[in-house]
């Protein structure tokens, strides 16, 4: 054995057969061993190629790189030479070993102080078999003894947590530079089922198309929106279900909103525009909108409409105009028979009983119902109220023949309908003789300045005739004629 304690020993080159026992410093150019090196010192060398074992007390000082089973590390990456450690043969690599309770650490640093020492680590803690990754000093990733990681986070409580303590509005960030492909996630479970979240490239041709957002299952599952730990809405088999897992009725169950109590849709516009529920069985021209229910905020008015058309409208003040956008004399229904409808009736009022007499209309006040419209078997009877519990003062000795004398039938023709003569009479004339056959006052004006006719109520005359016949009947029979 070859020994050179507490001196300096200068060697230019050097080659050992037995064992080197260095206590002091060893400087030299090359050092070749083919045996044991025990350095107690500091051992400073260009070249060091050791066969055999190497024990050392203090620091080993390399101003030229090490290759641990590699003969060439000057061959490799020339930004990760230092210490090349492997085998082109087999297996390799490296093991750092820390007692139960403490750490395992590769640094990356670019100082001898405070955190300038560990700018970038790879961390294993023994005690709680975690592997930390850092930057910048501070701990980025986090896998825990389950398998969860961690990123911006070391509390996981799933196997992928994600924290971003910063004001960036983009936690994670995904992108594809291929038109062809698209950028963001799938997930599969135990069973193969699949869903995703993908952003579709320019050119992407399948799900959704070229630049789609695609969200959903690629499996035949349901997609199930959830809201509060509850579920809020599901689409499946192409239906969308608001509240509820069961679709409606077969022929309306592509949308189906329900709730425990009150339920319903909200279709809100802008004060001077419309809200539209269209019906349509094409993608152009009035195709698109065959049937509707529309609502009009500027004048506040609800449309119906069908063919294309509309068909009735309820206006501000609660009046209907049924083939009509137009209130008629501030009526609260109007109906208007359009020219393409001739040949077809006005209103029908109908019934699947034939022999028993049904009221199909009732006319109503405050005091009750005081008119009907009536069917039987065989005829229709227009009836108003005329129970004797509703009257009083009844008179029956009055004189009819006199008022009656007072009447001017009359023929004529009405001025829209000049080629046709009709019997009746001037209502103002009637006025004065059977004021409750008239409706209106002569020569009266509505607030625009035109003409409020006056209509008659010819039935209101029967009683007069009726009279009069009596006392005609008594005058022949008591020879008065």
């Amino acid at each position: 054995m070859t020994r050179a304690k507490d001196i300096a020993n200068i060697i230019s080159d050097a080659n050992f057969g037995g064992t080197l026992d260095v206590a002091g410093v060893l400087t030299g150019a090359s050092l070749d061993i083919s045996g044991n090196i025990d350095v107690d010192g500091i051992t400073n060398l260009d070249v060091v190629d050791i066969d055999g074992a190497v024990d050392m007390a203090s620091d080993l000082i390399v101003s030229g790189r090490v290759g641990v089973g590699i003969s060439n590390p000057s061959a490799y990456d020339d930004g990760a030479d230092k210490l090349v450690v492997g085998s082109t043969s087999g297996r390799s690599g490296i093991t750092i070993v820390s007692s139960t309770s403490n750490d395992g650490s590769i640094n990356f640093a670019d100082g001898t102080s405070g955190t300038a020492q560990y700018m970038g680590y790879i961390n294993y803690n023994q005690n709680t078999n975690t592997m930390k990754l850092a930057t910048n000093a501070g701990t980025r990733l986090t896998i825990d003894n389950n398998g969860n990681v961690g990123i911006g986070t070391s509390s996981m409580t799933r196997f992928f947590n994600l924290n971003d303590t910063g004001a960036n509005p983009n936690t994670a960030y995904f992108k594809s530079t291929n038109a062809s492909g698209g950028a963001g996630l799938t997930a599969y479970n135990d069973s193969g089922q699949a869903s995703i979240f993908q952003m579709n490239g320019g050119s992407y041709t399948a799900l959704g198309g070229a630049n789609t957002l695609n969200i959903g299952t690629i499996t035949n599952n349901p997609v199930v929106f959830v809201e509060n730990n509850t579920e809020r809405m599901r689409i499946v088999g192409g239906r969308l279900l608001l509240g509820t897992t069961t679709e409606g009725e077969g022929n309306a169950d592509d949308l189906t909103v329900a709730n425990t109590g009150h339920c319903g849709i909200t279709i809100r516009s802008g004060t001077s525009a419309e809200g539209s529920l269209l019906f349509s069985d094409g993608t152009s021209g009035a195709d698109e909108y065959g049937g509707y229910v529309q609502y009009l905020h500027s004048s506040n008015a609800l449309r119906f409409g069908s063919n294309a058309v509309e068909r009735m409208r309820i206006d501000s003040g609660g009046s209907i105009q049924l083939g009509s956008t137009v209130n008629v004399n501030n009526s609260f229904l109007t109906i208007n028979k359009l020219s393409n409808n001739i040949g077809k009736n006005g209103i029908a009022f109908c019934t699947s009983s034939t022999g028993v007499a049904l009221s199909h209309c009732l006319f109503q006040n405050p005091n009750g119902v005081v008119g009907s419209i009536v069917t039987s078997g065989s005829g229709t009877s227009y009836a108003t109220s005329s129970d004797y519990r509703l009257k009083e003062n009844v008179v029956t000795d009055w004189d009819a023949t006199t008022r009656l004398k007072q009447l001017k039938p009359s023929r004529f023709n009405f001025i829209a309908d000049a080629s046709t003569t009709v019997d009746g009479f001037l209502a103002h004339e009637v006025q004065s003789v059977v004021p409750e056959a008239i409706i209106g006052t002569k020569d009266a004006l509505d607030a625009d300045g035109n003409p409020d006719y006056q209509s008659i109520d010819q039935s209101k005359l029967v009683p007069l005739l009726v009279k009069t016949i009596q006392e005609l009947e008594a005058r022949i029979t008591a020879g008065g004629l």
